[in-house]
């Protein structure tokens, strides 16, 4: 049985939120991580779960392109979103991403695939918190570790065999990182818990106990005898992720930032006004040598 969002206060499935990422070239599929819809078409992910996916198929040495670089990729992504029946799976063409020079986060702009995916229904919307929980608050988080999966499409004929575990983990937040872990792997707002993220369930929801998305799936280490130490990216630093995708207001080409669209109503969010005001002050945002944005934090 799929599971649901029952302990938490909601009532949708996880898996119609959350999805599998799948980078496909002829028959190659390649399973990469887990991303979920925060409004009709629109998703998240991890950054750097897109980061594989442009290793692992585009031409060695090439690099990753920078947040201001628009550049179209060899190879096609699809998101399966499986509904909790028995019936064909959703399957969504990832057609634009946006990525944050800032944090562990990117968007998505998916596409219907398949029937399923074109007369599908959300019945639920997910809320975004730009609050930091606080150490000792519980969290759930869900994703799609280990999977496997065999794809063919063609114009006659398409199908698609999958291995799935869903993996709905639970924990409590063990460090709460305002700024950064560290100056290296992690130099953006965290949270660490010792709920157990395997590999696969990166870019998955993170949700405080009143059932909010607080954060991304970034990574995990650990084992049952020595426990597990995760992380997960705090949402609010993603808000500077520049966007031009035409919805609301804005015109196809147009750019603007993420937080525009609170204005338009596209996301469900609490606490930006909050957060934007306490953090503004805090930090200012620059190029750095090689002309990626980055975040300097101010001495307090």
């Amino acid at each position: 049985m799929t599971p649901t969002f029952s302990t938490i206060g909601l009532k949708t499935k996880f898996s119609e939120f959350a999805f599998l990422l799948i980078g496909i070239e002829e028959d190659i599929a390649s399973p990469e991580g887990t991303g979920f819809f925060i409004a009709p078409g629109i998703a998240i992910t991890a950054r750097h779960v897109i980061d594989g996916l442009w290793k692992h198929f585009e031409i060695y040495g090439k690099k990753f392109p920078k947040r201001k670089t628009e550049e179209e990729a060899i190879f096609g992504v699809l998101a399966l979103q499986f509904l909790g029946d028995k019936s064909e799976q959703a399957v969504w063409y990832i057609e634009k991403t946006w990525i944050s020079d800032l944090t562990d986060i990117a968007f998505l702009f998916l596409k219907p695939f398949n029937d399923k995916a074109q007369n599908y229904i959300p019945n639920e919307q997910l809320e975004l918190s730009m609050f930091e929980p606080s150490i000792g608050d519980k969290i759930t988080a869900f994703g799609y570790p280990d999977s496997k999966v065999d794809i063919q499409i063609a114009a006659s004929t398409s199908y698609a065999n999958w291995k799935l575990k869903p993996t709905l983990s639970t924990g409590t937040v063990t460090n709460v990182c305002k700024k950064y872990r560290d100056s290296g792997f992690l130099n953006f707002p965290i949270i660490e818990t010792d709920a157990r993220f395997d590999h696969g369930m990166s870019g998955g929801p993170v949700f405080n106990e009143k059932g909010q998305v607080c954060a991304v799936i970034c990574n995990g280490i650990g084992s049952d005898d020595e426990g597990f130490v995760s992380t997960g990216a705090l949402l609010w630093l993603a808000m500077f992720t520049g966007m031009d995708l035409p919805i609301g207001k804005f015109n196809s080409g147009e750019q603007y930032f993420v937080f525009d669209l609170f204005e338009e109503k596209v996301f469900r969010q609490i606490g930006w006004e909050t957060v934007f005001a306490d953090k503004i002050n805090q930090f200012k945002i620059k190029n750095d040598d090689d002309d990626n944005l980055v975040i300097e934090w101010k001495e307090t």
